[in-house]
């Protein structure tokens, strides 16, 4: 059976569609941390990294804490830095990071599928359901989560694929997406990611 190249678009249009009304600025998100903790949170990050060459204090939390030193802030995370400097609301910006992450999500799953040597049509029907599952889908009012559930297909698919990667290219792969996690805000993950790997090694 041919398998159209279409079909990887699936999960990345499905959710663009489910958050198109926040994309545009027509909504927000507004359920939990994603939207009284984290959207101010990232846009006074962001408006920080422009103004500081390096943001290490931050004195609006409590009476005063280390912003680079606190995991959740993300100021050293790429993904957060590009999409908080745009020119848009920090709003839209929160949904364009859910979005990315969510489609992240998707496309690494049905990466890891296919390390696994799961076929075309079952690694993408995989990342369709991961990143649509409720478990990862939910994350989305807690993005440190989220990022790390984007990265994470990537750092167990290279650590444990059945595919023929070579070594450089496993620890290229698994290191990148750990440290994603790491400087995401969520670094717990990464601990169990290498756990994990442990065990099954």
């Amino acid at each position: 059976m041919q398998l159209s190249p279409a079909v990887v678009v699936v999960a990345p249009v499905s959710i663009v569609m489910l958050f198109a009304t926040a994309i545009i600025g027509v909504d927000r998100l507004g359920f939990r941390d994603v939207s009284h903790f984290y959207t101010p949170l990232y846009d006074y990050v962001a408006w920080r990294t422009s103004s500081d060459w390096l943001p290490l204090w931050n004195p609006l939390d409590q009476t005063g804490i280390p912003l680079a030193g606190e995991t959740t802030t993300a100021v050293f995370y790429p993904l957060r830095y590009l999409l908080f400097a745009f020119p848009v609301s920090s709003e839209v910006a929160m949904s364009w990071c859910v979005a990315v992450h969510l489609i992240l999500a998707s496309l690494t799953a049905r990466l890891a599928a296919r390390w696994a040597g799961v076929g075309p049509l079952a690694a993408s029907i995989a990342g369709v359901l991961y990143a649509l599952s409720g478990s990862v889908l939910f994350l989305y009012t807690n993005p440190p989560f989220l990022v790390s559930a984007a990265w994470l297909p990537l750092a167990l698919g290279a650590m444990l694929a059945s595919h023929p990667l070579a070594k450089r290219t496993r620890t290229i792969f698994a290191g990148t997406s750990m440290s994603m996690m790491v400087v995401g805000g969520d670094p717990q993950t990464a601990l169990h990611a290498m756990i994990v790997a442990s065990l099954v090694w």
